[in-house]
């Protein structure tokens, strides 16, 4: 069922329906939450309230409900399809009952931490990385 939402097209249906204009980013992230919340009109997000047009401060979104990584894989999908997307998002807490999706748009996959937004297998590599040193450390006197 998904997979429909990842080919719908969620900036037009937010275009249409709220009359609002959306940046390259505000598309972007139209889509990601589509794909994420099973369609951007199913998502726990209130569709008139973000700013689909600001690129310097990122485009907020409140969103309502739960992200996990399996069963239910919202987490799993929000950061696949931003690093699909190029897109850094950032959770911040917001209330007891969710969290903010703050997102920004980076420019490549190599370059200064802000600019750039490496493929998901690099950051397995770094992250894996991490773990080598700490065994390696250990082996020594």
């Amino acid at each position: 069922m998904r997979r429909a939402y990842a080919l719908h097209d969620a900036a037009g249906w937010v275009a249409r329906n709220y009359k609002r204009p959306l940046s390259d980013l505000g598309k972007e992230v139209a889509q990601i939450l589509s794909v994420v919340g099973g369609g951007i009109y199913n998502a726990p997000i209130n569709v008139e309230a973000i700013n689909w047009y600001d690129e310097t401060f990122g485009i907020r979104v409140y969103w309502r409900g739960s992200l996990s990584n399996w069963d239910s894989p919202g987490l799993a999908l929000l950061l696949i399809e931003c690093h699909r997307r190029m897109v850094r998002v950032e959770i911040e807490p917001a209330n007891m009952q969710g969290v903010r999706l703050v997102f920004h748009q980076r420019k490549s996959r190599d370059g200064s931490t802000m600019d750039r937004l490496p493929e998901l297998d690099e950051i397995q590599r770094i992250v894996d990385g991490w773990y080598e040193d700490q065994q390696h450390d250990g082996d020594k006197p």
